[in-house]
């Protein structure tokens, strides 16, 4: 693992700008831990391009590997006399293994705009580093098996079949909706792809009204998710999911980091730039998301 250095803003620019720097004298096998305005501009334009990280649970863990303590509870409010003993809460506590699974994009840029000191390199980054992050982060959480990248929440068995062989109705969707528990219901979110969705929009209810309302993009009063990851409503898979994603965690171990690539590009009058990020995701709460499969 290489050793990651610390810079300021000013620090860091000059660094991507190919300059030398009190802290950096030389890129070269150097991993750059990108500063604190660069992250927070970073992660912003994440969470506006991924809906689990608007969607699910994102905090730090700053340790390679280990376990984290997990809680959810439930408090309970009873009508008791003055003198009667408050009602019980039941809590549940788990201990969840996280590992520190590595994530890297690699940009590169022609040196007429690294060194065009007009040229905003620092959005640049961020767009760039964030659009092909949150594409590899959105697979991963939805089918990733959990060895060298996250466990998704696609799980082998799904929890509802569909009716039809090969075909979603408007039943199957109601039995998926009713099949997670209320309190998970309240903040449940549909998560299909582009081809499913246009099957859902096409369902009536029995009195002849389409289930999808196309002002809000919801069913049943839940947003509707588009993933490109999401399995074809075909026999076999799991294609739409419903429920909780607050309840999918999102672990940081490591923040972004930059290497800067000098020589590999030199021919063709650009830099390398290889991002890297560490982080593991998982659903804490297994009955949280439930899936229809399509017989």
């Amino acid at each position: 693992m290489n050793n990651l250095i610390n810079t300021t803003s000013y620090e860091f620019m000059n660094a991507l700008r190919r300059k030398k720097t009190n802290n950096i004298i030389s890129t070269v096998n150097e991993v750059i831990l990108v500063p604190e305005d660069f992250e927070k501009e970073f992660y912003a334009e994440m969470e506006k391009n991924s809906f689990f990280r608007k969607y699910g649970t994102v905090f730090k863990a700053p340790k390679f590997e280990g376990v984290i303590n997990t809680l959810t509870s439930t408090a309970i409010a009873e009508w008791i006399d003055e003198n009667t003993l408050y009602p019980e809460i039941s809590d549940d506590h788990s201990n969840m293994g996280v590992k520190s699974h590595k994530l890297a994009a690699l940009v590169k840029l022609k040196n007429m705009f690294v060194d065009d000191t007009k040229f905003d390199i620092q959005k640049y980054f961020c767009r760039e580093f964030a659009r092909a992050f949150c594409r590899a982060e959105e697979k991963a959480f939805i089918s990733g098996n959990g060895v060298n990248e996250p466990k998704g929440i696609i799980t082998e068995d799904a929890n509802v079949t569909t009716e039809t062989e090969g075909e979603i109705t408007t039943d199957d969707i109601i039995r998926l909706f009713f099949s997670l528990e209320a309190e998970y219901r309240k903040n449940g979110v549909f998560i299909v792809n582009d081809d499913t969705a246009l099957k859902l929009r096409m369902l009536k209810d029995k009195s002849g009204r389409y289930i999808w309302d196309e002002n809000h993009d919801t069913i049943f009063g839940k947003p509707v998710l588009i993933s490109a990851y999401m399995p074809d409503a075909e026999s076999g898979n799991k294609a739409v999911a419903f429920g909780d994603l607050s309840y999918y965690w999102i672990v940081e171990r490591q923040p972004l980091a930059i290497k800067i690539l000098t020589e590999k590009f030199a021919r063709e009058d650009a830099t390398g730039y290889a991002g890297s990020e560490r982080l593991d995701g998982k659903l804490i709460r297994e009955d949280a998301i439930k899936l229809l499969g399509v017989k």
